[in-house]
């Protein structure tokens, strides 16, 4: 069996694609290579998988539009003389996925940290799954939902297994929880953990993105459509954690003002103050018709829910298989290591397919 010649571009390297760049790229396997690697406005081409110093060759490249920056993947794409390639998405930029079906037109396979393709809306998602059948290309996004906990699998083998799926619940957001169980445990203010946890990298760049629900709306959509449901993520119904004051200013306005998360969230936050409380998501298939929604949610002291570590995600499945209990999935859900450790899974799972 000939040893598969595989091309990587690399599209971010910020928390997630830095961590993966340092610690996973040492470790691919003989015949993978990386060949680019860009971020928003810098780029290095011809890396021929040398990359140990990418952070010192990047800080000595020429600044560049953002559009000239992205040009350069399709242009590698083309160039790239491998005879397999694969873009890693692993930015959180909502336009990359625009590009996801040129890039696969000019050969590429596609792995996604980035939950933006997997959510977007019915119309543009058809298209990628169009376009993925018409080239024979790969998709692979197991670390958008769960930071690679193996939830997106645990939903495949129920439908291999011919189970039907009725609903699937979850704590979505590792960030979310990490924040909520800390200001549970602590006397400090809410918006005090918001901004722990932006500091530790635990949410979107934009924290709106978790405190509004739209992450776990995502979250939602991509394993709804797992589920082999069809859903649209403007479906889902959210409790948002932001005033309305601070939805749509600009990010720098928003942390200058983030006290006001406190008197906000006042109300929910002491209803049923002495149970666990955390931010669940919810989607489910009833008679044909689909329901979905995410909200602030308190637990009895024995719920798995209330019984997750600080961090953690959890999820479970409601099935014709799984009636008198549901199938769990939990563990650790949050942070760029969690999340660059399962995209290197997915980096081997794609070379092991294109290999065998």
């Amino acid at each position: 069996m000939s040893q598969t010649n595989l091309g990587i571009i690399v599209v971010g390297a910020g928390n997630v694609g830095g961590y993966w760049l340092d610690n996973f790229a040492p470790e691919l396997p003989v015949g993978a290579e990386i060949v680019a690697i860009v971020r928003s406005t810098r780029y290095l081409t011809n890396c021929q998988g040398n990359v140990s110093n990418w952070r010192e060759d990047f800080s000595n490249t020429t600044q560049h539009s953002p559009a000239d920056a992205l040009a350069v993947i399709l242009q590698q794409l083309e160039a790239c003389s491998h005879p397999h390639k694969v873009v890693l998405d692993l930015t959180a930029d909502e336009r990359i996925r625009h590009h996801y079906t040129d890039w696969i037109a000019a050969g590429a396979h596609i792995i996604s940290a980035n939950k933006y393709a997997g959510a977007s809306s019915n119309q543009d998602y058809q298209k990628l799954r169009a376009a993925l059948q018409q080239h024979q290309r790969h998709w692979l996004a197991n670390t958008t939902v769960g930071a690679g906990l193996p939830i997106q699998a645990a939903i495949q083998e129920r439908l291999r297994g011919n189970d039907t799926i009725h609903k699937i619940s979850g704590l979505c957001s590792g960030s979310l929880s990490w924040i909520l169980r800390q200001f549970q445990a602590s006397d400090k203010a809410f918006s005090y953990w918001v901004k722990q946890a932006a500091e530790l990298g635990y949410t979107e760049p934009d924290p709106r993105q978790d405190l509004g629900g739209h992450d776990v709306a995502r979250k939602l959509t991509i394993l709804a459509r797992e589920a082999g449901w069809t859903i649209d993520p403007n479906d889902v119904q959210l409790q948002s954690l932001v005033p309305p004051e601070l939805r749509q200013v600009d990010l720098s306005q928003f942390w200058q003002q983030i006290n006001k998360l406190d008197a906000y969230l006042q109300p929910w936050l002491e209803t049923d103050s002495a149970k666990p409380m955390d931010y669940l998501g919810t989607v489910a298939l009833t008679n044909g018709q689909l329901t979905a929604n995410a909200e602030l949610t308190s637990f009895a002291a024995d719920s798995l829910f209330a019984t997750v570590r600080t961090g953690d995600s959890a999820f479970q499945i409601y099935s014709d298989h799984y009636c008198e209990g549901p199938l769990t999935v939990q563990g650790p859900g949050v942070g760029a290591a969690l999340t660059a450790s399962g995209v290197h899974s997915d980096v081997l799972t794609l070379f092991s397919e294109l290999n065998s």
